[in-house]
Formats: structure tokens, sequence, C-alpha cells
């Protein structure tokens, strides 16, 4: 395990690091997917003919979905008990905030993801949204905001403020 540890460890790192911006919070997260990859190994959910690192990944991408949505249930701010007041939060880079951004995106049910890029990305309106889904446009300006609220619990979670 040792050996695999010292091979994997930074990938994991690395990847949760894409969805958890806090250090200390992204260590945590990479303490339990290393948790869950030897009960994995152990239970036997690994088969020799997947490719590891790519099972690996798959078990990093839940853990960190896991956790995402688990905080996004309890409603809570990032998970470091160091935090500083919201007005010493500073807003993170352009960069930083599309990559964050798409990740959220990803994270998202499809249909809201779409509709949201339809709107913001493609500037259509409700109207237009409505027509090209086949749905009311009632329906599309309820979805869209059902939509930015769901974006913002994700990109919360993620430690990013709105």
């Amino acid at each position: 395990m040792t050996v695999l540890f010292h091979r994997y460890n930074r990938f994991m790192l690395d990847h949760v690091r894409k969805y958890i911006f806090e250090t200390e919070a992204a260590e945590d997260l990479v303490q339990d997917v290393w948790e869950n990859i030897t009960l994995g190994l152990r239970s036997g959910q690994y088969e020799e003919q997947q490719i590891f690192s790519h099972w690996l990944y798959r078990v990093a991408h839940f853990t960190v979905t896991h956790e995402i949505e688990k905080r996004i249930r309890q409603k809570k701010e990032p998970l470091t008990e160091d935090m500083p007041a919201d007005e010493e939060n500073v807003n993170p880079d352009e960069q930083t905030w599309h990559a964050a951004l798409q990740k959220a995106l990803l994270l998202m049910s499809p249909q809201y993801a779409e509709i949201l890029r339809l709107h913001y990305l493609e500037e259509m309106s409700y109207d237009e949204i409505g027509k090209k889904l086949g749905i009311t446009t009632n329906a599309a300006t309820s979805s869209c905001s059902k939509a930015k609220r769901r974006l913002r619990e994700i990109l919360e979670a993620m430690g990013m403020q709105w």
C-alpha cells in the first residue's frame, strides 16, 4: 500500500483540489479517498482486468462528489475549522473562477446545466429556451432559477464565493 500511496497520492490531491479549493479540507478528503481505496481493495471491488489508475480516479471522483453533496445537504461552508471571516476571503482570480464554474456545471444535472448554458452563454431569452426545449416560458424561467440556486450550492460547497 505504501508503494501505491507514493505513486498516486499527488494525483489524488491534484484531482481533489480541482473541486475542493481549501488545502486542508482537500488533504482531509484525500485521506478519505485512501480509506475508500483500501476498503475497495480488501472487498474485491477492483478487478485485475481494470486499469488501476482509472479505478483510483473513479474512487476519488465518487468520494469528492459525495462530499460536495453532503456539504450541500448540510448547507455547510467549507470544512476548515479556522476559516477566515467572509470579509477576509479573497475573490478568486478569473481563471480559478472559470475552472470552478466548469467543474460545477459537470456536477449539476444535465438539464440544469443546459438551461444555464442557453441563457447565459448563448444569451437566449426564456421564451427562446422554452421553444428550443419544448417547454413553456414559465417552466424555462422556473428551471433557470432552480439551476442558478443549485449552481450556487455547488460553488459554495467547493469553497467558492458567489
